[in-house]
């Protein structure tokens, strides 16, 4: 596997073709973090909230089972092995800020599962709340 992404993003119809391509190959869980992370504020995740949703141990094994599934998608595409980053773009760690690497779903991904019809399309505009799934960060 390469951690260099690719020159040319697919495109969105590009997507779609490698989607179908590995459905049948695709694990519950898998496509199950698609969702997840789709459903997930701008699109914006962890590979530990991911874990926690998809029902993975802990934030290795998304690791692992995220980036197996975008290597189908890029060796679908004959764009070689490429782990997560056919699926998005990452954003190291801050200190003081946050511990992780966030994952921001490409948005010809976001738009091939809109036009497969896996996710209900959602707003893609940013409401702050204070809260993450109803847990309030703020206080009042």
């Amino acid at each position: 596997m390469t951690d260099k992404a690719p020159e040319l993003v697919p495109s969105v119809k590009e997507y779609i073709l490698a989607f179908r391509m590995i459905e049948n190959l695709m694990t519950e869980k898998q496509r199950k973090m698609l969702v997840e992370h789709y459903k997930s504020y701008c699109n914006v995740t962890t590979s530990t909230d991911l874990a926690l949703l998809t029902g993975y141990k802990d934030f290795s094994a998304a690791n692992n089972q995220y980036g197996r599934l975008g290597s189908m998608v890029s060796n679908a595409l004959d764009l070689g092995s490429l782990g997560v980053i056919t699926l998005v773009l990452m954003v190291p760690p801050q200190e003081n800020v946050i511990s992780e690497w966030l994952w921001v779903m490409r948005a010809n991904v976001v738009e091939a599962l809109e036009r497969l019809r896996w996710v209900e399309k959602t707003s893609h505009l940013f409401f702050p709340t204070g809260s993450v799934r109803g847990k309030k960060y703020f206080p009042e």
